[in-house]
Parts: C-alpha cells; sequence; structure tokens
C-alpha cells in the first residue's frame, strides 16, 4: 500500500490569514500509538528530516514577523502564546485518526476477512517505510495502530535522506528528471499565458477572497488551504461557492500533473513516470506487460515474484507518502482523474492467486494476477476483461 498522509495544516502561509490553529486543539497527540524504531534505508540512524526543519524555521520567522509587527504598533502586551502557532504541514489530530482508521481497514480485510495477517504483531510480517516527514511518520504509524491496536512490540520502520528519496519525483537525486521539471515549470508558464478561461477565473477568485486586482492567484497553494481549511471546519470565504471550489480544485490538479505527473498517453509522460516513480512501482507490483514500463520497473516487482514463488519477505509493505506519490502512481496505471488525491489516499496491489483445476488439461493452473484498489475500491487495469479489475 502507498498511502498519503493524513489532514495536516497548510503548507504555505497563502490563503489563510486570520485562522486559528492551536498545536494543542488542532495537532496534539489524539492516541497512544504503536512505538517505532526508525532506520536508515542503509541501516544506520534515521537521518535528519531537512524538510521538518524548513517548516520549524518558517514557523519561527512567523512568529518573530508578527511580534516585531505588534511591537511596532505599540500592541505587544504579553507574549506571544505559542499553543496558538503552528507548524506548517504539521500532522493533526483528524489526521490521526483518518491514519488509525486505514488501519482497522487493513486489519477487517487482511486480519478478519483473509486471515492473511496474524492477529497479533509478528516482526518479519509488515514492512514499514515512509518519507522523512513528521506527518508521514505519524500516518504510518496510525495506520500500524488501527491494525494492531494494543500493541506493545517496537516496529521496525525505514526511511531515506533527502537524497536518497524514491517515494516522490525527486529531482535533488536525479538531474535529468530536474532538467524535464525545469523544462515543465517554463512550459506550464507560457501555457497559463495563453489559457483561455483562466483570467476570468482569477478574477472570481479575487472577488470572491477580496484579494487585491493585481494579485495572481497560486492555484495549488489556495486549494492546499482550502482543503485543510474545510476538513478542519475552519472558515472559508462565504463568496467560494462550490462550483468555484470544484474549479479552483480542478485548475490545481492540472498544474500539478502538468510537473510531476502527466496523463499517461502523453509523449513525453514515459520520462517523467519512469524517473519520478519508477523505483517505488518497482518495489511493489507485479509487471502488468500491458503497462509499457518494462524494464524499467521490473524490480514495484520484485517483492511479488519472490512471494508468488514462495520465498520469504513480509507480506504487508507499507508506504507512507504524499499526494505527489499517488498522482503519478495512478498514471501509471492509466487511470486519469481531474480531482486532487485526498488525505490519505492510497493505492493498494494484491497478489492473488486463483485455485488450480482439478483437470490437468486445464489453462488454469493456478496462475497469479494482480488487484488494484484506489481509496478502498477496485481500479479496473488495462488490458483487463470487462466485469475484471486485475
Amino acid at each position: 500500500m502507498s498511502c498519503r498522509h493524513g489532514a495536516r495544516t497548510p503548507l504555505s502561509p497563502l490563503y489563510w490569514e486570520g485562522s486559528n490553529w492551536s498545536q494543542g486543539s488542532d495537532c496534539g497527540r489524539e492516541y497512544d500509538a504503536v512505538r517505532l524504531a526508525l532506520t536508515s534505508v542503509s541501516g544506520g540512524p534515521a537521518p535528519p528530516s531537512k524538510h521538518d526543519l524548513k517548516q520549524l524555521q518558517k514557523h519561527c520567522r512567523v512568529a518573530l514577523q508578527v511580534s516585531l509587527h505588534q511591537a511596532a504598533r505599540g500592541l505587544l502586551k504579553r507574549r506571544i502564546d505559542q499553543s496558538a502557532l503552528t507548524l506548517y504541514g504539521c500532522a493533526c489530530r483528524l489526521g490521526q485518526q483518518q491514519a488509525l482508521s486505514v488501519g482497522k481497514f487493513l486489519r477487517q480485510r487482511y486480519v478478519d476477512k483473509f486471515a492473511f495477517l496474524p492477529p497479533a504483531y509478528q516482526d518479519g510480517v509488515i514492512a514499514g517505510r515512509t518519507t522523512n516527514f513528521r506527518r508521514t511518520v505519524g500516518t504510518l504509524q496510525g495506520m500500524l495502530t488501527g491494525l494492531y491496536p494494543g500493541s506493545q512490540a517496537e516496529v521496525p520502520i525505514t526511511t531515506a535522506s533527502d537524497e536518497d528519496e524514491i517515494l516522490y519525483s525527486n529531482v535533488k537525486s536525479c538531474e535529468r528528471l530536474g532538467v524535464l521539471f525545469k523544462a515543465r515549470t517554463a512550459m506550464l508558464k507560457e501555457q497559463l499565458s495563453r489559457q483561455p478561461g483562466l483570467e476570468q477565473l482569477q478574477q472570481q477568485v479575487r472577488e470572491a477572497m477580496s484579494l487585491p486586482a493585481d494579485h495572481a492567484v497560486a492555484f495549488v497553494e489556495l486549494h492546499d488551504a482550502l482543503t485543510s481549511l474545510r476538513f478542519h471546519g475552519k472558515a472559508i470565504a462565504p463568496g467560494l461557492t462550490p462550483q468555484l471550489l470544484q474549479a479552483i480544485e480542478h485548475e490545481a490538479t492540472a498544474r500539478m500533473k502538468s510537473a510531476i505527473a502527466r496523463r499517461w498517453d502523453h509523449p513525453d509522460s514515459q520520462d517523467d513516470l519512469r524517473l519520478g516513480m519508477g523505483h517505488l512501482v518497482a518495489q511493489q507490483v507485479l509487471h502488468h506487460p500491458l503497462l509499457n514500463l518494462r524494464p524499467h520497473v521490473a524490480q514495484l516487482v520484485d517483492a511479488m515474484v519472490a512471494a508468488e514463488h514462495g520465498q520469504p519477505g513480509p507480506k504487508l509493505q507499507l508506504f507512507s507518502a504524499h499526494d505527489t506519490t499517488v498522482l503519478p502512481i495512478l498514471q501509471v496505471l492509466r487511470h486519469d482523474t481531474d480531482k486532487w488525491p485526498p488525505y490519505v489516499a492510497n493505492i493498494v496491489f494484491e497478489l492473488w492467486q486463483r485455485p488450480p483445476k482439478r483437470w490437468p488439461w486445464s489453462s488454469n493452473q493456478g496462475e497469479s494476477f494482480v488487484r488494484v484498489l484506489y481509496n478502498g475500491q477496485p481500479l479496473r487495469l488495462p488490458g483487463s476483461h470487462a466485469g475484471e479489475e486485475a
């Protein structure tokens, strides 16, 4: 399973000024979670998270800017209440509950329904992997808590440095991918200058949110902020109608896809998907000949090939990552969407084996196949027959 993290605070300071967030009521600890033993994929100690450090620095800068602004206006009557200041990208209580629900889904399906996993945690049965963010580590921890509630075991999971991360399109580790990303960004800027209806949409957003007339709407950041605010029941501008919110989501998704997850049949998509998601897909999925990815992902493969041949290994692999993980994988599977993957959006690859026919001359002698679930629902794969998802 590859899963986006649970609900969090916005990633940038744009578009949510005036909203009240609290480290206690919004982002405190929701429940006692299983203990994790976090190490590097190389076997050593977990590397420091540069992303978390950067977000902490942004948080401190905001606090400093607020205090200086208040002091300049003679309004600083008391110290700033640090509990009212929340980190950007902070995993929230509701997000922790979401992660717990995903874990409960895994238990219901693979423990209670299919008896595929043992009812109590056992070493070696599960392999956990997360990006090096507190929100993704916390999401994986919540999933494991829902899967094995009350477990006293310390569950080993791994993470990677920023340079070695493969759970999203990493322009830092792949020079070619960085070149492609810069080209896509420049191309997108050119396309936006000629996109019909965009200025009208920008004007609608400016009017709905009382933004300056010359404000250039950053749709990805806007969608991120609005998604977080609405999920947590916080107020948004009353002029943001359901139709306008849908248009904002559509525009934000299109921009993100153009950068990291171009539609699978686009002439340039193969390089983007191969370099951005190839390593990850190679660790999860049995190769499907109709996906046209061989040999680039001949490894989202290795675990299932090993299982098919009875080789020892974990029965369940959990990858805790991001929306920028889910979108490209959907394109790899030729599933195009104009909707942003929601919090805890997840893709599951299941390896199944048909029971062999009793007649030796039958063509079905227990062959294996892969079934894919997206957010718990079967996902139709290319090449499958009508009425089948696998």
